[in-house]
């Protein structure tokens, strides 16, 4: 069944690798499969959430239990299995995991009540293992890519929720990527003519500023090493539709006053080369008056 399955999905490398080293994940994934057997969510059986969210979890780099929690984070929830069974086939660790992330999941966000900064601080305060956060984000990161499968009110309400407490949150962890990629999925679904304006009139499409982006990292690195600045490290980023629409807002929807759809960022190991890299930049690139 394992195999068949693995065949059938695209899974990540590290996922694979994981479940062929790890019995315990392994066992967490024979679990959710036979316990949300004949389930479905989102239209699809229920397992390839399970597995989209253990596998976002690997991708990450967080450990085996909380992996083994990710595959079993709804059984409680959704299934028979109960909590004592958990610590009974997996340790209290795993269960503590599971038993976290369904208390997560059993908040309910209501605009009119909560502001979404309090419903955040209420996330952080339920546990204190930072797994289980993790495994709500990468839970929620697999529900947005499958929304559209879902009625038009429910969809609306998941995106509500995404763009007030999920999105801010990875932001609030550093996980910027993810807060951009949640930010969008839902930016699309709550102001769906905003988004439509933007695909038509922002003239490079994500992917190929990112692309872009790809493509010029080797430059700038190969400037560095040849002025010898040591140890830097270069992170970038294409700014996402959902960032781009609230920054037009401020400058009266012009687009051309808007000048960072890409970015870079040069971190470096000492002062002097704060000042050395911007002369180095602009021998590639020569900078915009004002």
């Amino acid at each position: 069944m394992f195999l068949d399955f693995l065949k059938n999905k695209s899974s990540s490398s590290s996922i694979k690798a994981i479940l062929d080293r790890s019995p315990i994940v392994l066992k967490a994934y024979e679990l959710a499969d036979s316990a949300h057997k004949g389930q479905t969510k989102s239209g699809e059986p229920y397992i390839n959430h399970c597995m989209a969210t253990a596998e976002s979890l690997a991708d990450w780099g967080l450990d085996d239990s909380a992996i083994a929690a990710g595959f079993l984070h709804d059984v409680v929830e959704d299934t028979k299995i109960t909590l004592e069974d958990i610590k009974r086939d997996f340790g209290e660790e795993i269960r503590s995991l599971v038993d976290s992330a369904t208390r997560i999941k059993a908040v309910k966000y209501d605009r009119e009540k909560a502001e979404a900064e309090t419903l955040m601080k209420m996330f952080l305060a339920m546990t204190k293992d930072l797994r289980v956060v993790l495994i709500k984000l990468a839970s929620r990161k697999h529900n947005m890519r499958t929304i559209e499968k879902l009625d038009k009110e429910t969809q609306l309400r998941i995106a509500k929720e995404t763009m007030e407490i999920h999105a801010p949150l990875a932001y609030r962890l550093g996980m910027f990527q993810l807060s951009g990629e949640l930010e969008d999925a839902a930016f699309k679904h709550l102001y769906p003519e905003e988004y439509k304006w933007l695909l038509h009139n922002v003239k490079e499409k994500l992917e190929e500023r990112e692309k872009y982006l790809l493509e010029i990292k080797p430059i700038v690195e190969a400037a560095l090493d040849e002025e010898k600045v040591k140890n830097a490290r270069i992170y970038f980023r294409a700014k996402r539709y959902a960032s781009i629409y609230k920054k037009l807002l401020r400058h009266e929807m012009d687009l051309d006053k808007i000048h960072d759809l890409i970015a870079f960022r040069i971190v470096v190991g000492d002062i002097k080369d704060c000042y050395t890299v911007p002369g180095i930049i602009h021998k590639l690139w020569p900078p915009l008056p004002g």
